[in-house]
């Protein structure tokens, strides 16, 4: 895709919940969600040099039912080992690193990542949240649901166009029913659809369908 339709780029943006580099606030530490696609880990090590945290939390396994297409590195055993050689490759140390290596999910990421931290005697208040963008809103929604104590906001960072494959897209229209099964479950805390979002989503699906 060389640019986003109008309909698809409101999606994006309803779900890239978060504000740019410029207006982050000071954290404890960046918390990072594990993935195959290395843009989270680059953004991380990004914030760590510019002083927005000291500390950088790497939570990931791997799917349970991982897809060949969305899929780490074969020499790595899971998304934070992976994660945390991009992040040491691009300078950060070590030392900076609190590493996850079981959760499979979102709410693993969180809850094991959490687990981790208190295990090591860290206990951060203050967390900036790196993540694919378009996963942003709802791992927002599941901090505040399972950590209310803790402050947490979302860095969003542009994806090149590429990155928006016909996959992409289907995942993305997906967030949509986790919003409301997520929630139920009592995983998240409710995300509220604006009805020019909804309509969009609409319309991208039977485009799909057509």
């Amino acid at each position: 895709m060389e640019k986003l339709s109008p309909d698809l780029q409101k999606i994006v943006d309803f779900l890239c919940e978060g504000v740019s580099e410029s207006e982050l606030p000071k954290a404890d530490a960046i918390f990072v969600f594990g993935n195959h696609r290395p843009f989270p880990a680059e953004q991380a090590a990004r914030l760590y040099k510019l002083g927005a945290a000291p500390k950088i939390v790497i939570s990931g396994n791997r799917p349970l039912n991982p897809n060949p297409l969305f899929t780490i590195p074969k020499e790595f055993s899971c998304e934070a080992d992976y994660y945390a050689s991009i992040i040491e490759n691009a300078g950060v140390p070590r030392s900076a690193l609190i590493l996850e290596r079981q959760a499979t999910n979102t709410l693993e990421n969180i809850q094991f990542g959490m687990r981790e931290c208190r295990r090591l005697g860290f206990e951060p208040r203050k967390l900036i949240l790196i993540a694919i963008p378009q996963l942003l809103r709802r791992s927002i929604a599941t901090f505040k649901r399972q950590f209310p104590e803790v402050e947490c906001v979302g860095n969003r960072f542009e994806l090149p166009t590429s990155a928006f494959t016909e996959a992409t897209v289907k995942r993305m229209l997906g967030e949509f029913e986790r919003y409301i099964e997520y929630a139920a479950k009592g995983d998240m805390m409710p995300v509220v659809v604006p009805s020019d979002v909804a309509a969009a989503v609409s319309r991208v699906k039977q485009n799909q369908t057509a």
